[in-house]
């Protein structure tokens, strides 16, 4: 709850309590007004990304990765490693969307995980609960 007090000067100061995040590579500030939105979050919008991408590939809508890519206008290579991140443990992808991965993960080290889920969660360091 932001605190506002009229100073002697008749300045007006506004006090914000806040937390400093970073995902994906970029700071976030969170307020208790505003807490994660995990549709802002570049590793959330992708994995979303790549469930969509493989539904449609999946119900025939476009035939293969380099169909999409040329819809798309982008790398296969990129469609590819979007599509991919389907592949994470289901802990990785409840995470992302809580918010509540290590601030050191990124799409990057997502891209270059193992297939399996416990290597996966291991090479992250994330211990199941």
């Amino acid at each position: 709850m932001p605190d506002v007090k009229v100073l002697a000067n008749g300045n007006v100061l506004v006090s914000i309590p806040i937390i400093l995040r970073e995902s994906a590579g970029r700071k976030r500030i969170i307020t208790d007004e505003k807490k994660f939105k995990a549709d802002e979050d570049p590793i959330v919008l992708n994995i979303a990304r790549g469930f969509y991408w493989q539904e449609m590939i999946d119900n025939g809508k476009i035939a293969n990765i380099r169909e999409l890519a040329n819809i798309l206008n982008v790398n296969e290579s990129y469609v590819g490693r979007t599509i991919r991140l389907t592949m994470l443990s289901p802990e990785i992808i409840h995470r992302a969307i809580r918010g509540t991965l290590p601030e050191d993960i990124s799409l990057a080290k997502l891209y270059k995980l193992p297939d399996r889920w416990d290597e996966q969660l291991q090479r992250l360091g994330i211990a199941v609960e």
